[in-house]
């Protein structure tokens, strides 16, 4: 299994612009399923999370998985918050993130 992407500290529309080309440079480099290390995740909004969710969606049309491993307490109360809880779920059958801990 290939090394996971650890979020920053900050998922918010502030950090998007510049984690998004890191996150795609990271699926091209890949092979495999995606990992996404999410235990230093402390601030999070909307945008922050509509980026991952267009990831979770791009890895379906890919046929590779995506998954979230160690969602802290501020990622998957945002996500919860948000109505997203579908977002942890595995991407082989929908387009969200599988949930690991």
């Amino acid at each position: 299994m290939g090394t996971p992407f650890v979020l920053p500290e900050a998922l918010t529309i502030y950090t998007v612009s510049e984690l998004q080309p890191q996150l795609l440079h990271y699926l091209q480099a890949l092979v495999g399923p995606a990992r996404l290390e999410a235990a230093a995740v402390q601030e999070v909004d909307s945008a922050g999370l509509q980026l991952l969710q267009a990831l979770a969606m791009l890895c379906q049309r890919q046929g590779r998985a995506l998954q979230l491993m160690q969602a802290s307490a501020a990622f998957s109360g945002a996500a919860a918050a948000l109505g997203l809880q579908g977002l942890l779920q595995d991407t082989s059958r929908h387009s969200g993130l599988e949930c690991a801990s």
